[in-house]
């Protein structure tokens, strides 16, 4: 029952309804939905990266952070990889409904 309060709460202050297809609660449903625009974040900052290269032969990230070498760099590299595979998620979770 407690559980069902909490997703009350959240409804009324974020707007939505975070039921399943089934009409079950998603488990961790408010952190889901974060992680999605981080890694929506991310994938958008590598896509305009990848233009960049492709368009104007600049390499953004390696140019702010030392090269692409640089620990930095490569973190960030990283970083968005590991969002495009969550993004993939994106594609084959069922869908919330909103109210």
């Amino acid at each position: 029952m407690e559980n069902k309060n909490i997703f009350i709460f959240f409804r009324r202050y974020y707007k939505c309804n975070l039921l399943t297809n089934t009409g079950q609660h998603m488990k961790g449903g408010i952190v889901n939905m974060s992680l999605d625009r981080i890694a929506l974040i991310l994938v958008i900052i590598g896509a305009l990266n990848w233009l960049l290269v492709g368009v104007l032969g600049l390499d953004l990230v390696a140019t702010i952070f030392g090269g692409q070498g640089a620990v930095i760099s490569r973190i960030i590299y990283t970083l968005v990889g590991v969002a495009g595979i969550w993004a993939i998620s994106l594609l084959v979770r069922p869908k919330a409904e909103v109210k």
